[in-house]
């Protein structure tokens, strides 16, 4: 099980409607306990410093069972699908194939991209890109339980997103939470591969 950070957006995968809180980081910026936090600048009006999000669950053929075993997925009418192989929990998410809702307070339901389609940068930040027109929302947080080796990811670089519309760069942060016996994390290619040989 992974808990993911994309700096930009990926692709792939059938989304799942939300229907479980996400976790809660603590002050003390331990791991996360209840439902994941999206601060919001002080200076919007009636907001509250933090917005709280429900998850989006994504099904993967590599996906498993084991977010279901997380306290803050377990809470009645907030538990992932049954019978389905959920390769993530899109915690915080601002994508055409799926969007975060808040969870709470006086925007309780909405979806982040309605709220930034009314706030803009003053909950996604100064430097929060443009993208068609729209503020997006610059990250994407995803708790992922891998049962198997993941589908190949290829990333494009920024290059290569500004000439395809609709394309994105995608820098990632990784954090492993939990793995079973002899789980590994293959990266880049052997020695001497070149992109002919590939």
């Amino acid at each position: 099980r992974f808990a993911q950070r994309d700096g930009r957006r990926g692709r792939g995968g059938s989304a799942i409607p939300a229907t479980s809180t996400c976790p809660r980081s603590n002050p003390r910026g331990m791991l996360p306990k209840r439902r994941a936090l999206l601060h919001a600048p002080p200076m919007v009006p009636g907001l509250p410093a933090v917005l709280l999000m429900r998850p989006r669950y994504v099904e993967k053929l590599w996906g498993g069972a084991r977010l279901r075993d997380l306290p803050a997925k377990r809470r009645a009418g907030h538990e992932p699908p049954a019978n389905v192989r959920i390769g993530g929990s899109w915690e915080v998410a601002d994508l055409p194939e799926g969007c975060s809702v808040v969870d709470g307070g006086p925007l309780h339901d909405r979806s982040l991209r309605s709220v930034l389609d009314e706030l803009g940068r003053s909950v996604a930040g100064e430097r929060a890109p443009i993208v068609d027109g729209k503020v997006r929302f610059p990250i994407l947080v995803k708790i992922l339980d891998a049962a198997d080796d993941l589908s190949v990811q290829v990333h494009p670089d920024e290059a290569y997103a500004r000439a395809h519309p609709g394309t994105f760069a995608k820098d990632e942060a990784w954090l492993v939470v939990d793995v079973e016996p002899g789980a590994r994390v293959l990266h880049g290619v052997k020695p001497g591969v070149t992109a002919a040989m590939f």
